[in-house]
């Protein structure tokens, strides 16, 4: 049965070839398919050694990545996360997971980061963490924040969401390395897949070893069957490890097709006075995009007019979605919600 028009464009598509297929199918034959096997040691050392990072953790989604890097902190007297209103859901949605209250945040006028005098404001002896997403893989300055609000001095820690970031760079450091946590999502529109899937790097030993504890259920090293914290299931099985390795093999050339692709609507776009592509509000020398979704701002346009543009792309039988809605509209989140959010 076909699911999609032949001249159907999608959003975003996998690129699956047959060095991607073989490596699954040996996984298979292998009868090593669930989360023992090499193929979670080799990702996760590959990982590290592409990022430059030290510590790496294979687990089944981006979500849970987040989650398992807050939940790696261990015991605090502090419970509040500091979040971005312009995010996915997943976000704010690790942090509700781990037991946390997340405190949401405005956004600076162009519509990522955050508002500095709005974060300021926000930052209290019960704040523990401050999340950055690197939205739409446009990497944020994670250090400049820092510096600027102190909050390595504080001890609060750093997490890094970098879901649609994979690949991107400041001042030609990756994305997730600039603060204590970088997590990722290998969800099959992202710039490498493992169909689901995700990883988390940490900067220090102590939060990796526990977290690879509570991945598996809390069990302890030294004793089978026998449980040192409460821990979770967040496992990568071995099969998606194989996709990944194979994946991250084809990163360059992934990157480079994507870039081919926006820089082909970057000439498009230039014709119409209406229209900026978004990326480039954020053109910097220091700052190396991810080129995951193009995305572009339409001058002059209010909702109605954007739903009606997506139909007719529709019967164009061409997919668009809108950007993701403020966190603080939607009524599920709008107890986290602080003060005003005119961004």
């Amino acid at each position: 049965m076909k699911f999609l028009k032949d001249d159907f464009i999608p959003v975003s598509k996998p690129y699956l070839d047959s060095d991607d297929k073989i490596s699954i199918l040996n996984t298979v034959k292998s009868s090593w398919i669930s989360s023992n096997g090499k193929n979670i040691l080799a990702f996760e050392k590959k990982f590290n050694q592409f990022l430059k990072s030290r510590y790496a953790l294979t687990v089944s989604n981006g979500t849970v990545a987040l989650e398992l890097a807050l939940k790696s902190i261990g015991e605090d007297k502090r419970n509040e996360v500091i979040v971005p209103n312009i995010t996915f859901a997943a976000s704010i949605n690790a942090v509700i997971n781990s037991g946390l209250k997340p405190v949401l945040v405005d956004v600076n006028s162009e519509g990522i980061g955050f508002d500095i005098n709005s974060l300021n404001k926000s930052i209290s002896n019960k704040t523990l963490a401050v999340m950055f997403v690197h939205i739409y893989g446009i990497p944020l300055d994670v250090k400049y924040y820092s510096q600027l609000l102190s909050l390595k001095n504080r001890n609060i820690y750093l997490i890094e969401d970098c879901a649609e970031s994979f690949g991107s760079k400041i001042n030609n450091k990756h994305t997730g390395t600039l603060g204590d946590f970088g997590t990722f999502s290998f969800f099959s529109n992202k710039m490498i897949t493992t169909g689901e899937g995700g990883m988390v790097i940490f900067k220090n030993k102590k939060n990796f070893d526990l977290a690879k504890k509570i991945r598996n259920q809390g069990r302890s090293q030294n004793k089978f069957f026998w449980h040192d914290v409460q821990g979770s299931n967040y496992r990568m099985t071995n099969i998606q490890a194989s996709l990944g390795i194979t994946q991250l093999k084809k990163f360059n050339f992934f990157y480079s097709e994507r870039q081919r692709i926006f820089s082909l609507y970057d000439n498009y776009f230039k014709k119409n006075k209406m229209i900026k592509p978004f990326h480039l509000f954020f053109e910097s020398p220091k700052i190396k995009f991810s080129f995951w979704y193009y995305t572009i701002v339409i001058n002059k346009f209010n909702e109605t007019s954007r739903d009606k543009l997506i139909l007719k792309l529709k019967n164009k039988n061409i997919e668009t979605r809108p950007f993701f809605y403020p966190l603080n509209t939607m009524d599920v989140y709008k107890k986290y919600s602080i003060g005003r959010y005119k961004n």
